[in-house]
């Protein structure tokens, strides 16, 4: 009957807006001002049109349901930002890096049968992207839209770090791909991905993906487990959902999940309920 809801994600809408069409220039520049003004004080103000620039010029995910990598990320873009290319750079593919690592150690114990596994079962670190690349494709846990993404991050973090003269402008460009890389790869494994959640008010985990070993591992220690009858209360400024409702002994499917739900916002809204979230 219960489903795993998400509670707590990250969202990022500050720059989406800003790529909306408009007719009116003034408004987009109004906005521009706005957030130089925010970044100041974190950034700094020398350069401050330069470093907006460059704050804009990436796009973040607008939600971010697993956020493990998160602060890694955010002190990868405040490098760029910044302008301090190499450290973003580098920065941009040890978090490449290190993510498979994380997906391979925590997944491999559930592709026993897969023809790789004798590969990674004792292994406890892997440097080898293309082949860490090939096992996350063979158990269908990178998603094939992002293999360009991540083998061109591969070709960046060689060509950086292994001793090819860099000049300033070959650093910013070079952190710039690699920053929308592995924003696009963190975004596509662990951000709001339609196969595996819907929406409804809140975001839950589809039924049919609970067993999936990506899920289990990374999305579900980031849910909490509801019925259609739970609420959300504020305390001390925090969201806090509780549901504390007996519950049919019965499976039912997520569309039908939705209208209980909807049934008994229904009913609380008729009875004078004050809040159910």
């Amino acid at each position: 009957m219960k489903r795993y809801m998400f509670s707590n994600y990250y969202i990022d809408t500050e720059r989406s807006w800003l790529a909306e069409p408009t007719p009116q220039p003034e408004f987009v520049l109004r906005g521009k001002l706005n957030i130089a003004a925010r970044l100041a004080p974190r950034y700094g103000t020398d350069q401050l049109f330069e470093k907006l620039e460059r704050y804009l010029s990436f796009t973040l995910p607008d939600f971010c349901v697993v956020t493990e990598f998160h602060q890694m990320l955010r002190e990868v873009q405040d490098a760029y930002v910044c302008g301090h290319f190499y450290p973003a750079l580098t920065g941009a593919c040890c978090i490449g890096e290190r993510i498979f690592n994380v997906l391979l150690l925590r997944l491999r114990e559930y592709y026993k049968d897969s023809p790789s596994y004798k590969i990674v079962c004792d292994k406890a670190s892997f440097d080898d992207w293309n082949n860490a690349i090939d096992r996350l494709l063979e158990w269908s846990v990178l998603p094939n839209e992002i293999e360009g993404s991540y083998r061109d991050l591969s070709k960046i973090r060689h060509h950086s770090i292994h001793f090819k003269d860099l000049s300033d402008l070959e650093k910013e460009s070079k952190a710039g791909k690699a920053l929308a890389d592995v924003l696009k790869i963190t975004s596509a494994l662990f951000g709001r991905r339609d196969d595996v959640l819907f929406e409804f008010g809140h975001l839950f985990i589809k039924k049919e993906k609970e067993n999936d070993p990506l899920v289990r591992e990374f999305y579900i220690p980031a849910s909490c487990r509801v019925g259609y009858k739970y609420r959300t209360e504020n305390r001390d400024g925090k969201h806090v959902v509780i549901d504390d409702q007996p519950y049919e002994d019965q499976e039912v499917t997520d569309e039908e999940f939705v209208r209980l739900r909807q049934d008994w916002l229904a009913s609380q809204a008729g009875a004078g309920a004050l809040t159910v979230g």
